[in-house]
């Protein structure tokens, strides 16, 4: 899937109003957004950066180097470690957190993220 931050305001907002009409239209409601909370938080991020102008410091696809141990558990990165970015998320007054293809959600499907600031290229 294209990354939220290539898309152009065309495409985001359309993708956008996509995951809101699968929630509207995703029967009984016992969790309201069930199988799409991740996309819409990643898509809120995504706008929310758009609107205060910022850019992700990294790329989904590009290899990083762990600058300074990071630690969320169950996972360790050590200082050196190079990971592949899978998806950048911001949360919004600056602050990114990097996604990784090698660090698997966990056991409750919870991501696994760390904080841009602990990567270089």
């Amino acid at each position: 899937m294209q990354s939220g931050y290539e898309m152009t305001n065309e495409e985001l907002l359309q993708r956008f109003a996509s995951i809101c009409r699968l929630v509207g239209t995703s029967g009984i409601v016992i969790d309201p957004l069930g199988p799409y909370e991740e996309d819409e938080r990643y898509l809120e991020g995504v706008l929310l950066s758009r609107l205060e102008g910022k850019k992700p410091p990294f790329t989904c696809g590009k290899k990083v180097s762990c600058t300074t141990p990071c630690y969320y558990h169950p996972h360790r990165i050590e200082a050196g470690q190079k990971l592949t970015v899978q998806r950048v998320w911001y949360k919004g007054e600056g602050v990114w957190e990097l996604e990784f293809e090698e660090i698997p959600k966990d056991n409750q499907d919870n991501l696994s993220c760390f904080s841009s600031n602990a990567f270089a290229a």
